[in-house]
């Protein structure tokens, strides 16, 4: 194993270990420090709802990441890809559905299942959402 394939794997080893960590504060964030934000964080409470997918994103970017020299090569097609279309249409596919719903959360609060429970109150940044609140 070379060195860069190396890194690699401890890169994405270290953030499915970091977003275990994170994830149950950021699901409940009322339980510990990420409760009320500090008023230079940028977004604020905004951020906050939007951490859970965030998480989650990394976690799948991360077993892709881990994935990926297993998946066998194949020679280029008309679009140039050498990996299989099962194992890159769903990376393409949750990279472009993933930023417009990451928005959605971040400005309007939704789709709120996807929100954690204990913001699911929030209006949403464009709706006038007290940032201001949070004390650092």
């Amino acid at each position: 194993m070379d060195f860069e394939r190396l890194a690699e794997t401890l890169v994405a080893v270290g953030f499915i270990a970091a977003g275990a960590f994170l994830a149950p504060m950021a699901w409940h964030p009322e339980r510990g420090r990420l409760s009320r934000p500090p008023t230079w964080w940028f977004g604020g409470r905004g951020f906050l709802r939007t951490l859970p997918l965030s998480i989650g994103y990394v976690w799948f970017l991360s077993a892709v990441l881990l994935l990926g020299p297993f998946v066998p090569e194949q020679p280029r097609d008309g679009f140039g890809f050498i990996r299989p279309a099962w194992f890159s249409l769903p990376l393409s596919v949750v990279g472009l559905l993933g930023l417009p719903t990451w928005i959605s959360i971040y400005l309007f609060n939704r789709p709120r299942f996807l929100v954690p429970p204990s913001m699911r109150g929030d209006r949403g940044v464009l709706a006038g959402d007290d940032d201001s609140k949070a004390d650092g």
